[in-house]
C-alpha cells in the first residue's frame, strides 16, 4: 500500500521528486479530489513523460495525475459543493489583493503563485503546523512530521498564511454561531494546524470575524448578493433582477 510516511526522512520538493524520488511515485488517474491532499506540485511545463501534476496525499502517498493543478483545484466543488465561491466572497470582504486561496471551514489551500488564472503549486495549510521563508522558498512542516519545500517567488509568507487563516476563522466562527442557533455544537478536528495559530491576533481583519448571529446573517447576505450579481450581470436591468430574486427568497422564508 502506498503511504506518505515513506518520505518522512526527506524534504519533499519538486526537484527531488522529479529526480531521485521519482522511483517512489506511481500513477493514479482515477484519483478523486478530497480534503486529504497535502500539497500539489505543478509539473506541466517540466518535460515529464507522464502527468501534469504531482499529488502529495495524506493516505495515498505521492503520485502523478494527468490533470493540471488548476483542473484538480476546480474539482473541489464536487466534494464541498461550493468550491471557490465562498472564498472569493471572503477575499473581497477582507480586501485581499493576492492570489485566491480555497477555504472551506478549517480546510485551507493556498497557491504559491497566481493560481486563479494559471497552474500553481498548492499547500494544504490544514496539514501544516509550522512554516518558514528563505528568500523565494517556502518550507512547511506537516502534521505528520515531514517537510515540504515550495517555490514562493513573491510576497511575505507569514502575511499570506495569516490572511488564509483569517478566512478560515471567519468560516468556522460563522458555522459555530449558526449551528448554535439550531441547538447544536461543532468542534474543529484539526485545531493544532497553522490555520488556528493566529486566533489571538487583534488586527483589523480579525476584528471583522463574526461574534454574533446578526453578523453571520450579514455575511450570508453578502454571499447571496455576490452570487446573484454574477448570475445576472450583463443582462438588461440586472440590478432589478437581483432585487426581484431576493424578494422571492424572502417570501419563501415566511409562513403566510
Amino acid at each position: 500500500m502506498h503511504n506518505i510516511y515513506q518520505f518522512s526522512n526527506q524534504v519533499i520538493n519538486k526537484e527531488w521528486l522529479l529526480n531521485q524520488g521519482i522511483r517512489l511515485l506511481y500513477i493514479n488517474d482515477n484519483f478523486i479530489v478530497d480534503n486529504d491532499i497535502v500539497a500539489l506540485f505543478d509539473i506541466k511545463d517540466h518535460g515529464v513523460t507522464y502527468g501534469n501534476s504531482i499529488v502529495v496525499h495524506k493516505n495515498k502517498g505521492v503520485f502523478f495525475v494527468e490533470r493540471t493543478t488548476k483542473q484538480l483545484m476546480n474539482e473541489f466543488h464536487q466534494t464541498n459543493r461550493v468550491g471557490f465561491m465562498v472564498s472569493r466572497v471572503l477575499s473581497n470582504y477582507f480586501k485581499f489583493k493576492h492570489y485566491l486561496p480555497m477555504v472551506h471551514g478549517n480546510v485551507g489551500y493556498m497557491p504559491m503563485t497566481g493560481g486563479s488564472r494559471s497552474n500553481a503549486d498548492w499547500i494544504g495549510l490544514h496539514f501544516v503546523v509550522g512554516f518558514s521563508q528563505t528568500n523565494q522558498t517556502a518550507n512547511f512542516e506537516s502534521i505528520q512530521g515531514y517537510n515540504i519545500e515550495m517555490d514562493f517567488p513573491k510576497g511575505n509568507l507569514s502575511t499570506r498564511v495569516h490572511d488564509v487563516s483569517v478566512m478560515a476563522e471567519y468560516f468556522v466562527s460563522s458555522a459555530k454561531i449558526y449551528m448554535k442557533s439550531m441547538n447544536l455544537q461543532i468542534s474543529v478536528l484539526n485545531d493544532e494546524c497553522i490555520l488556528t495559530a493566529f486566533s489571538t491576533c487583534i488586527c483589523s481583519k480579525h476584528l471583522k470575524i463574526p461574534q454574533k448571529y446578526q453578523e453571520v446573517e450579514h455575511g450570508v447576505d453578502q454571499l447571496v448578493d455576490s452570487v446573484f450579481l454574477k448570475m445576472c450581470r450583463g443582462e438588461l436591468g440586472y440590478l432589478e433582477s437581483v432585487i426581484i430574486y431576493k424578494q422571492k427568497i424572502s417570501k419563501i422564508k415566511r409562513n403566510y
